[in-house]
Order: structure tokens, then C-alpha cells, then sequence
């Protein structure tokens, strides 16, 4: 579940990835970096306390500890239904972020379909009908930034400021949903922004290290989808408004 999570924050954040032409298509179509980009890994962890902005009739906004965002009357029988926009604020390396994020109603069908194949030859099906707690956004009065969260069980995902990259979590990774009222703390990491290629829409080539030209008698590696592979997703395309 928490692979499927990193998966999905990914996929939310390659559409609001910047282009800030830093690479370019070398020979055989190999992706090539102008400037060799810092790889480091981000900083120590600090522990947050995240909270939800909710807003007031005279116009103005509280926090709130209660981070879940599920509707209040949920409709019977059917999978959790989610605010349509929402805030949160995220105190950590000595400022305060605060984030306008809405659910992201395109991410997935609604026929999406996910079939799970085990070594001992077992099937697993399961639908895109379960809990979609997935938003994108981006930090309040800041045009450069973006984030992608899912709020199930706490915020999972990414933000930036333009700057610097945010990996949050919970530091409990085990409180179940809708839990009691009170402070939920989560680990907030800082990575300085990789700036991404010319071209670069896959999840693989965002941490690919600076190109290094293969051996001439190397074969190149070509992604192909197989139908022996391990994990097969069926998705049929949504209609789009």
C-alpha cells in the first residue's frame, strides 16, 4: 500500500514538473544532462505537526488537528467520498507552508482495474472503486511551487517551492484512519529541487544519475511491456470534461 502511495504521488507530480532545459536528446535518442546536477540525499528529518485550514463563516481560517478529509455524511454502500479542496499547514525548517490542494478527479478511471500476479501462480483483482484521497496544488502565493498528497491515514507525498523538494509522512505509520482528535507527527524531509530533462515525463529518469555513454557493444536497454511480468494494470480511459 505504501509503494502504491509513492506511485501515485508520482504520477500526480510529473504533469506540474517545470521545464527548465537543463538536458538534451544526445545520440539514439539518449537523454543527456547540459550540467551535471548535485545528487545529494536530503537532510535529517524534523518532526511536524501538520494541521487543516478550515474555513469560517466570517471569512476567515482555523486550524485543525483532524487532517482527515473524508466527507462528514458519507454516501451508504459506496467508497469514501472526499473534500473537493482543502489546506493544510506544515510548520517545519523554520516556516510555515501552507498548501491549496484539490482532489485530483483524473488520476485513475473509475473502471481502473489492477490484477496481481504472485510466484505461486495465484491472481489477485482488485478495482479503482477504493478510498481516492489523492490531491495535487501547490503552496499558497507561490506561482513556482507544486504538491502532490494523498490524505488516507495521514499526508503522503511531495512538495516544492521552487527551491527545495519536501518528502512528508507520517511518523506512525500505523494509525488507522479517522483516529482520535489530536496532534498527528509526521517526518518532513528537505532535498534541494532536481531540475528535470528536456523530455523527461517518466518516473525513472527524474533520479537518473548524469549520462554516461554505454559500451559500444552494450546493448541498450528498451522498455517493453510484457505479459509474463509479475504485476499487469488495466486501466480503460476516463472521459474527460
Amino acid at each position: 500500500m505504501r509503494l502504491r502511495r509513492g506511485a501515485i504521488a508520482a504520477l500526480l507530480l510529473l504533469p506540474l514538473l517545470p521545464t527548465p532545459g537543463l538536458g538534451t536528446w544526445g545520440p539514439a535518442g539518449v537523454l543527456r544532462w547540459r550540467a551535471a546536477p548535485q545528487l545529494r540525499g536530503p537532510e535529517v528529518p524534523e518532526v511536524t505537526e501538520p494541521s487543516r485550514l478550515v474555513g469560517e463563516s466570517s471569512g476567515g481560517e482555523v486550524r485543525r488537528q483532524q487532517l482527515d478529509t473524508r466527507v462528514r455524511q458519507e454516501p451508504p454502500g459506496g467508497p469514501p467520498v472526499h473534500l473537493a479542496q482543502v489546506s493544510f499547514v506544515i510548520p517545519a525548517f523554520n516556516s510555515n507552508f501552507t498548501l491549496d490542494l484539490e482532489l485530483n478527479h483524473h488520476l485513475l478511471s473509475s473502471t481502473y482495474v489492477e490484477r496481481h500476479f504472485s510466484r505461486e501462480g495465484t491472481t489477485q483483482r482488485s478495482t479503482g472503486a477504493g478510498d481516492h484521497c489523492y490531491y495535487q496544488g501547490g503552496l499558497r502565493g507561490n506561482p513556482h511551487s507544486f504538491a502532490a498528497l494523498s490524505t488516507c491515514q495521514g499526508l503522503h507525498g511531495v512538495f516544492s517551492d521552487g527551491n527545495f523538494t519536501y518528502i512528508v509522512e507520517p511518523r506512525d505509520m500505523s494509525r488507522p484512519q479517522g483516529a482520535a482528535l489530536g496532534p498527528h507527527p509526521h517526518l518532513i524531509y528537505r532535498t534541494p529541487l532536481l531540475p528535470a530533462p528536456i523530455g523527461c515525463r517518466e518516473p525513472d529518469c527524474l533520479f537518473a544519475a548524469p549520462a554516461r555513454p554505454a559500451p559500444p557493444d552494450r546493448p541498450r536497454l528498451r522498455r517493453k511491456r510484457s505479459a509474463g511480468a509479475t504485476r499487469q494494470c488495466t486501466a480503460r480511459p476516463s472521459t474527460w470534461s
